[in-house]
């Protein structure tokens, strides 16, 4: 699985994210109290979300991930309590000069 330099970890460090740039997913991690990593799902695909994978960002609560691809859309995922991802929505459009993600 190729990975793109962008992973996040939420504010109560039980998960964290990666984006597989070419790979067209989303790897979620559950985070043990000793530091320890595992997949949250064992294919290592918590969201398939297409190739272009460019941006993730975390909303200020650590409840929505959001992630940017190489489309220029940015969709939303509410963070489960098990890790999981659930699809909240897709914007589309954005300007082509749009190379990066910040969330509140």
């Amino acid at each position: 699985m190729s990975c793109s330099s962008r992973k996040l970890q939420g504010q109560n460090g039980k998960f964290g994210y990666t984006a597989n740039a070419q790979g067209g997913s989303i790897s979620g991690f559950a985070i043990a109290n000793d530091g320890s990593i595992s997949l949250i799902d064992a294919d290592g695909r918590t969201a398939v979300v297409g190739g272009g994978n460019i941006d993730l960002a975390l909303s200020g609560n650590s409840r929505y991930l959001y992630q940017l691809d190489g489309d220029r859309s940015i969709s939303g995922f509410r963070i489960e309590a098990d890790g999981h991802l659930t699809a909240v929505g897709n914007v589309a459009g954005l300007p082509a000069s749009t190379v990066g993600l910040v969330a509140r």
